[in-house]
């Protein structure tokens, strides 16, 4: 009986001791009611911003000013070797075009709301380096997107033209390791916040 209480006291104590560090720390959690912050752009975010709309600026006028030269028929898919298993039209590189535009600006909307992704242990302390932390990482992958899609459409006039393609193996595997390294990257950055750290993250 006696072990039981004495066991019981030190959760207790502990218990308190937890609840007064956390308060004392200002790490209070409020993964329910997410503040809505207005954090500027890193000066990072900015220029990535910068480089993905200069892409699709790139292939636009690109498009435009060597329409007359691209053949009717374009590469409409490659299998896992780069090798052309389907013909379309050139009124493809629209589409294609569109949907890159698309997703730019959709996650650029998501950039906007950081405050609605999923956190754990969000607290006072670590709330603005979560928010710009989960907001860079759509960045990163929006503008990654934004060098792919154009990439894509300018090796698709390319092989139409007769040339090789530079749509292959290694290019895949490329692609793939380049987002899953960067979707992994952010996380590991997302999980040392979450763990009750004053992390001084300062809006540009």
């Amino acid at each position: 009986m006696y072990w039981w209480c004495e066991r019981g006291e030190k959760l207790f104590s502990f218990s308190l001791y937890s609840i007064f560090l956390r308060k004392k720390e200002g790490t209070l959690i409020m993964e329910t009611n997410p503040p809505n912050l207005n954090l500027k752009m890193t000066a990072i975010e900015k220029l990535l911003n910068v480089l993905g709309i200069l892409s699709y600026s790139g292939v636009i006028v690109y498009i435009i000013f060597t329409w007359d030269a691209i053949p009717n028929q374009i590469p409409g898919h490659y299998n896992e070797a780069g090798e052309v298993t389907r013909w379309g039209g050139r009124e493809e590189l629209f589409i294609l075009l569109g949907i890159g535009l698309l997703l730019w600006f959709g996650m650029t909307v998501m950039e906007r709301f950081p405050h609605v992704y999923n956190y754990r242990n969000l607290t006072e302390a670590n709330v603005k380096g979560q928010y710009i932390n989960s907001r860079m990482l759509v960045n990163v992958l929006k503008n990654e997107i934004a060098i792919l899609f154009p990439f894509i459409i300018w090796n698709d006039i390319r092989v139409a033209r007769g040339l090789p393609s530079y749509i292959n193996t290694w290019s895949l595997v490329f692609i793939i390791l380049l987002f899953a390294g960067t979707i992994a990257f952010f996380i590991k950055k997302m999980r040392e916040n979450s763990l009750f750290k004053r992390v001084e993250v300062r809006g540009r």
